[in-house]
């Protein structure tokens, strides 16, 4: 577990911008663009994944619960979280990650705002934190 300080995210609104091997989390509240955690995703050693898996997308299943979980535990305090993903259907890990929450996750599901889809191996840090900034204030606007 790549542990971080729970009063970081304390009633806080996150951005978290998932991948299938990592999850990067920034404060909303502030201007920052340095992440204040990131998650990795171990991969689970000695497992044979045969090509008919890989194909298929089931390769992508191996450790995710783990690392979704792992995931949770870092965002479960905070008070809102916009979630910010690549690519559509079961190739973006964010909508998987929120599958998990809505199944795994009542308490933390209902806090997600959004789930965007953004073009996150093209961007930088500086780049995901505008966009997830450029939404936030999107969404708070409505209420």
């Amino acid at each position: 577990m790549n542990l971080i300080d729970e009063d970081k995210v304390k009633n806080k609104s996150v951005a978290v911008a998932v991948t299938h091997d990592h999850a990067h989390v920034f404060l909303l509240n502030d201007e920052s663009t340095a992440p204040i955690a990131i998650i990795r995703r171990a991969e689970p050693e000695n497992i044979h994944v045969g090509s008919a898996e890989a194909h298929h997308g089931h390769a992508s299943e191996n450790g995710e619960v783990n690392y979704f979980a792992d995931l949770s535990a870092h965002i479960q305090n905070a008070s809102s979280v916009l979630l910010l993903g690549h690519g559509t259907g079961k190739a973006n890990a964010a909508e998987r990650f929120s599958h998990y929450l809505r199944d795994h996750q009542k308490a933390i599901a209902i806090k997600v705002l959004a789930l965007e889809t953004v073009n996150l191996p093209a961007l930088s840090n500086g780049e995901i934190v505008h966009e997830a900034h450029r939404k936030w204030r999107e969404l708070v606007s409505r209420t």
